[in-house]
């Protein structure tokens, strides 16, 4: 028993095998059991086998594991095509695949959601900007089709309704329903796209 007390007073920096990927991944496989909502440092900590103040060693406070948990979570979501040509089918397969990953950890589409500036796919946003740039869309149609579908997508996955049966609506119905609102985000981007490309022509 005196060894084990003696264990979890060891400064956080001579842990052998405590990481910030460790701490992340641990974090994440609780998200995935019990949701975001029940993640506490001090659960994570016991999960951990370490006291509480080696983990905020590693990870200052709450938020910033979440943060680093969101992070976590989009680096397993990866653009399958980039061409001007497909900019349909690579955003329907991005956003698909964002709701896949994040439905895996309850609570976390909610909190991107109301931290989206601090969680935002930064290098994904830049390369689909360049993407539809070369599509045709002006600046603003791009921003404004990233947000509706990050934000569509983002908050359809943090009502939970794409894990859970609805009243006379099973799980795969709701996920045909997800993809159907996604369809129309993105038949309104292609009316958009041509209305830009007019516009272009217009002021050549």
């Amino acid at each position: 028993m005196q060894k084990k007390k003696d264990a979890l007073r060891t400064p956080a920096a001579s842990r052998p095998g405590l990481s910030i990927e460790v701490i992340v991944e641990t974090a994440c496989e609780l998200i995935a059991e019990s949701g975001a909502d029940q993640l506490t440092m001090r659960r994570l900590s016991e999960r951990l086998g370490v006291a509480l103040g080696a983990t905020y060693h590693y990870v200052p406070n709450r938020d910033g594991l979440l943060n680093l948990i969101a992070e976590r979570i989009m680096t397993t979501i990866e653009l399958q095509s980039t061409t001007p040509k497909s900019w349909q089918p690579t955003l329907r397969t991005l956003m698909i695949d964002f709701a896949a990953a994040f439905t895996r950890y309850p609570g976390m589409a909610r909190y991107h959601l109301a931290n989206v500036e601090a969680t935002g796919p930064v290098d994904t946003q830049a390369t689909i900007m360049r993407m539809l740039a070369d599509a045709g869309f002006s600046t603003d149609s791009s921003l404004t089709l990233i947000a509706a579908l990050f934000f569509y997508t983002s908050g359809v996955t943090a009502t939970g309704i794409m894990t859970h049966d609805q009243p006379g609506l099973t799980t795969s119905m709701v996920a045909q329903r997800f993809e159907a609102g996604l369809d129309l985000l993105l038949e309104g981007a292609a009316a958009q796209l041509r209305a830009d490309k007019k516009a272009r022509r217009a002021e050549a």
